[in-house]
């Protein structure tokens, strides 16, 4: 049952991550696969420390938002989405 579960969170994350653009789902990985910092995404990705902050939130949001449409109960979105990008990478 908890196998089924997870399978389902995974694929509503990955329709979620689809969703959005090239750049939002490079930070999402930056930071929380490769676990870098933000000014160290920002010289990676070529721009300001403050877009740095605006594409990440930005990116959050749109997942928030994609997953405040199913039915899926977990505790943070962060944890959720950190979760998630390591059962993918898998």
């Amino acid at each position: 049952m908890i196998e089924q579960a997870d399978s389902v969170k995974k694929q509503i994350l990955e329709n979620s991550l689809n969703q959005l653009s090239a750049r939002q789902r490079e930070i999402l990985y930056l930071k929380y696969f490769d676990e870098l910092t933000f000014p160290q995404i920002a010289d990676i990705m070529q721009i300001d420390l403050k877009s740095t902050y605006k594409l990440m939130y930005k990116a959050l949001a749109a997942i928030k938002q994609k997953l405040s449409l199913h039915p899926v109960q977990v505790q943070t979105i962060t944890t959720f989405i950190i979760a998630s990008l390591f059962m993918l990478m898998l």
